[in-house]
C-alpha cells in the first residue's frame, strides 16, 4: 500500500456516500450463502481535485472490500457489520474533515461531527435502501485533497492587473513629482519586479495542459506524479506570494512618496528613509533555526526509488547523491533543502513547518 502524508496544510475533505449498485456476476463469492443476502462494497479513495475545466478528481489510491451477508443476520447487527468492515479496510489516513454526500458525484454535503455519526449515516443509508429492496450497496469513503482551485488563478490575474496599475503610478509619481527622486526607481527597481504581462493566464495554461496530460497517461497517480504536482503548486504559490510582496512594497514607497509632497519638502524622503521603511516591512519569511537544520536526517541516496525527483531544483535525484530526509519524510538534495531552509521554514511540499528564532 503506497504512503500517503495527511498531516499537512492542504485543503482537502473526507466525503461518505452510501448508493446502490449492481453486483457483477464475476464477483460472487466462492463459497455461496443462502439467499437473500445483502452485498455490500466497501471503497476507500484518495483522489486529487485539480479543479480543471477539462478533467474531474484524478485518483492516488484505491482499495475496495466485498463483503456479503444473510440478510437476517445483517439486520440483526448493522452497526456491528459497518464497524468491522471500516476497522478491515485499515484506512490509510485520519478520519477527520468528514461530511456525508447525497451522492458521490455531485450531490450536497453535511458536516459529519465524529467517526461514530458516519457510521450511523452509513447504517441507516444500507437501512433504507435495504427497505427498498436494493441489496447490493457501496458505501464510499473518499479523501478528495484540493490541489489549486480556480479562484487561486483568479487572484492572480487580480494581482496582475494591480501590479500593473501600482508600477505604472509609482513611475509616474517619481518622474513626475519628484526630479530628485528619479534615482529611487532604480534603486529598488530589483525589488519591484514583475513578471511578464499576461504571465496569469500563461500560469493557467501550462496548469491546464499538465493536468491533462497525467488524466490521460495513468489511471491512478504515481508518487512521482504527485510530487511533480505538488511541486508545481509550491511554484505557483510562491510566484504569486512574491507578487503580493511586490505590490505592498510598491504601496509602501508611493505612501511616502506622496506624504512627502503633502510635507512640502522634495528632499524629506531621502533614500535612507525609504530603505529603512522597507526593511521594517514583513516581507521576508523566517527561516528555520540553525539547530533544527543540523539535526536534519542525511545520507546517500543509493537509487532504491527511481526517478526521484527534489522538487526544489526539479532534478532527479541520482545514485551517490547526497541528500536529506525531512521529519515529514520528503527528501531533497542535501544542498537545495538547505538553501531553501535558509530562507524558509517550511517544506516545499507538504508544508511542514520548522521551528524559527
Amino acid at each position: 500500500m503506497q504512503a500517503f502524508n495527511s498531516n499537512n496544510d492542504r485543503d482537502y475533505g473526507i466525503f461518505v456516500t452510501v448508493e446502490n449498485t449492481v453486483i457483477a456476476l464475476d464477483e460472487s463469492p466462492p463459497t455461496p450463502i443462502p439467499l437473500p443476502q445483502i452485498t455490500i462494497l466497501f471503497n476507500v479513495v484518495i483522489s486529487y481535485n485539480v479543479d480543471s475545466d477539462i478533467t474531474g478528481p484524478i485518483r492516488a489510491y484505491s482499495a475496495r472490500l466485498r463483503l456479503d451477508h444473510p440478510f437476517h443476520s445483517f439486520t440483526s447487527c448493522p452497526r456491528d457489520v459497518v464497524s468491522n468492515m471500516i476497522a478491515a479496510m485499515q484506512i490509510p489516513f485520519p478520519l477527520d474533515r468528514l461530511r456525508w454526500k447525497t451522492q458521490r458525484f455531485g450531490g450536497s454535503t453535511e458536516p459529519l461531527e465524529s467517526v461514530e455519526a458516519m457510521i450511523s449515516k452509513i447504517v441507516n443509508g444500507v437501512d433504507a435502501m435495504v427497505s427498498d429492496g436494493k441489496l447490493g450497496i457501496v458505501v464510499t469513503i473518499e479523501k478528495e485533497i484540493k490541489m489549486v482551485a480556480h479562484q487561486v488563478f483568479d487572484e492572480m490575474q487580480m494581482l496582475e492587473v494591480q501590479a500593473r496599475e501600482l508600477r505604472d503610478e509609482l513611475e509616474s509619481e517619481i518622474l513626475g513629482n519628484h526630479q530628485d527622486n528619479r534615482a529611487l526607481l532604480a534603486i529598488y527597481d530589483d525589488g519591484l519586479q514583475l513578471p511578464q504581462e499576461g504571465w496569469a493566464r500563461q500560469l493557467r495554461e501550462e496548469w491546464g495542459s499538465a493536468v491533462a496530460r497525467l488524466n490521460h497517461i495513468s489511471v491512478m497517480l504515481s508518487a512521482d506524479d504527485i510530487h511533480g504536482l505538488e511541486g508545481a503548486i509550491e511554484t505557483l504559490l510562491g510566484l504569486r506570494d512574491s507578487v503580493i510582496r511586490t505590490c505592498a512594497k510598491m504601496r509602501l514607497v508611493l505612501a511616502l512618496l506622496r506624504r512627502n509632497t503633502r510635507d512640502g519638502d522634495d528632499r524629506a524622503l531621502t533614500e535612507t528613509v525609504v530603505r529603512e521603511s522597507l526593511d521594517q516591512a514583513v516581507f521576508r519569511p523566517m527561516p528555520a533555526t540553525k539547530a533544527s537544520v543540523e539535526a536534519l536526517n542525511k545520507f546517500v541516496f543509493d537509487g532504491s526509488s527511481c526517478d526521484q525527483l527534489c522538487v526544489v531544483c526539479l532534478e532527479n535525484m541520482l545514485s551517490g547523491d547526497q541528500v536529506t530526509c525531512l521529519p515529514c519524510s520528503h527528501i531533497f538534495h542535501g544542498d537545495c533543502i538547505i538553501q531553501w531552509l535558509n530562507s524558509g521554514h517550511t517544506c516545499p511540499v507538504c508544508r511542514f513547518k520548522f521551528p524559527t528564532n
